[in-house]
C-alpha cells in the first residue's frame, strides 16, 4: 500500500510540475525589436492594403518615415502622473495642460502632413485605412505602452484583456 502512495505521489508531482512548462511553450511569445515589430506591422498593412508592387515600394518608404516622426513626437517627455498632479499649483496644471494640447497639436500635423504623402500613391479609401489601423492598439506603441502601465496597475484589467484576446481568436 505504501508504495502504491508513493507511486500515486510520484505521478502527482511529474503531473504539477510539467504542466506549467508546458503552459508556458504553448504561451510563450517571442520579444521582436522595434525593428522587426515595424516590419511586422508593414508587411501587415501591405496585405490588408492589398498594395501592388509599386505602391508596397512607396508605401515602405513613406511608412519608415512616418514610424520615424511618430516615434521622435512620442518620444518627448509625458505629463504628470494622477499622484504627482494633486502635489501640482493650478499654474503649473495649467502649463501640463498646455504641453499636452501642444503633443496632441503635433501628432495631428503630422498625420495630415503624411496623409498628402500617402495620398499621393494610395486612394482615399487605403490611406484612411492605413490611419485606422495605425489608431488601434495593438499597432500603436504609445497605447500599448500606457496600456501596460495601466494593466500593472490593475490585476481585473489583465484579466479582462486576456479574455477579450480569448474571444476575438
Amino acid at each position: 500500500m505504501k508504495t502504491f502512495a508513493r507511486y500515486i505521489l510520484l505521478i502527482m508531482a511529474f503531473v504539477a510540475l510539467a504542466t506549467p512548462l508546458s503552459a508556458q511553450e504553448k504561451g510563450a511569445k517571442k520579444h521582436l525589436t522595434p525593428e522587426e515589430r515595424m516590419e511586422k506591422q508593414r508587411i501587415k498593412m501591405v496585405q490588408e492594403l492589398g498594395l501592388s508592387d509599386k505602391e508596397a515600394e512607396q508605401f515602405t518608404v513613406t511608412f519608415n518615415a512616418y514610424m520615424a516622426d511618430l516615434e521622435k513626437l512620442n518620444q518627448k517627455p509625458q505629463g504628470k502622473g494622477r499622484k504627482e498632479l494633486r502635489l501640482l499649483s493650478d499654474k503649473e496644471i495649467d502649463d501640463e495642460m498646455e504641453a499636452q494640447m501642444e503633443a496632441e497639436r503635433a501628432k495631428i500635423d503630422l498625420r495630415e502632413r503624411y496623409y498628402k504623402k500617402f495620398r499621393a500613391f494610395l486612394s482615399a479609401r487605403q490611406a484612411q485605412k492605413f490611419f485606422r489601423m495605425t489608431k488601434n492598439k495593438d499597432f500603436n506603441p504609445e497605447k500599448r505602452r500606457h496600456e501596460i502601465h495601466r494593466d500593472a496597475a490593475h490585476p481585473q484589467a489583465i484579466k479582462a484583456a486576456v479574455s477579450d484576446t480569448a474571444k476575438t481568436r
